[in-house]
């Protein structure tokens, strides 16, 4: 199924430290100066999307650090899109979560503070009201966390399973101490999302998917293209033919999440090995 990620703004100021925000704050503001995305950029955005393509805020920062983020999403959902969420709740209120929870999300995802402060969340009255709100809403949430163990006064609200998530290199964008994987792929690769999950930034262009924080493959831009016309760009074409021919250097080719082995080549040659201990 094609996705849609919505990224509300840039510069996320919750700066996970297995998210390589630096690296795509300054990709970003070589191209442009728009670091919100306004509610009538967003209209506009959305209504060239088909409604086929799934709509989900997560994007390259928390999508509730923009404070138009619940207007774009009910404005998406009266338009009959099917609507995913992954959010750290930074940024939402209480009132926000009583006007998500009528509707019918196809996920709605929490990622929670670790006790290791991985994701600089401050873990106050404010949040706590939120999440405990959310966690009474109705809302069918699935919580994930990375590091150790998620933090006490956060675990202590939630009843639901709490998963434990290891993080990855992001296309070789960030290290992990402990994790190992081969430096570049060989032979021929394919992606698991069939390089139709992209990500929409606040100034309209459209980037390959969320491993691409050098903005490396810009496929289009929608305040001036279709959305079908970002899959017959140069780029999306240069992508598709470097991932049969390895002398094209493409993200993919770093990817240790989506990437597929083809051939016999790239069967022998880009197996990952992960070592779960002593992550970041």
């Amino acid at each position: 199924m094609p996705v849609m990620e919505i990224t509300t703004g840039v510069g996320c100021k919750i700066s996970c430290a297995y998210c390589p925000q630096e690296t795509f704050v300054k990709a970003y503001v070589k191209r442009s100066n728009v670091m919100r995305m306004s509610l009538d950029a967003f209209k506009s955005y959305a209504d060239k999307i088909p409604v086929y393509v799934d709509i989900i805020f997560s994007g390259m920062n928390e999508p509730w650090l923009n404070p138009d983020c619940t207007a774009m999403l009910l404005y998406a959902h009266e338009r009959g899109r099917k609507i995913t969420v992954n959010t750290t709740l930074v940024g939402m209120s209480v009132s926000d979560v009583d006007i998500l929870s009528g509707i019918p999300f196809e996920r709605f995802i929490v990622h929670l503070p670790c006790v290791e402060n991985y994701e600089k969340i401050e873990v106050n009255g404010d949040y706590l009201d939120v999440l405990e709100r959310i966690e009474k809403s109705g809302i069918k949430i699935r919580y994930y966390f990375y590091g150790s163990a998620v933090h006490p006064q956060v675990g202590a609200l939630i009843k639901d399973d709490i998963f434990r998530m290891t993080p990855y290199t992001r296309s070789g964008n960030i290290k992990i101490k402990g994790r190992y994987f081969r430096k570049r792929r060989k032979g021929v690769i394919a992606c698991q999302r069939r390089l139709r999950w992209n990500i929409l930034l606040p100034n309209g262009d459209v980037i390959l998917c969320s491993n691409d924080y050098g903005m490396l493959h810009v496929l289009g831009n929608l305040n001036t293209d279709s959305y079908d016309s970002l899959f017959l760009s140069n780029e999306f074409l240069n992508v598709k033919k470097g991932l049969r021919d390895e002398r094209i250097d493409i993200i993919c080719r770093y990817c240790d999440m989506y990437a597929k082995n083809e051939d016999i080549v790239a069967k022998l040659w880009n197996p990952i090995y992960f070592k779960h201990k002593d992550v970041l």
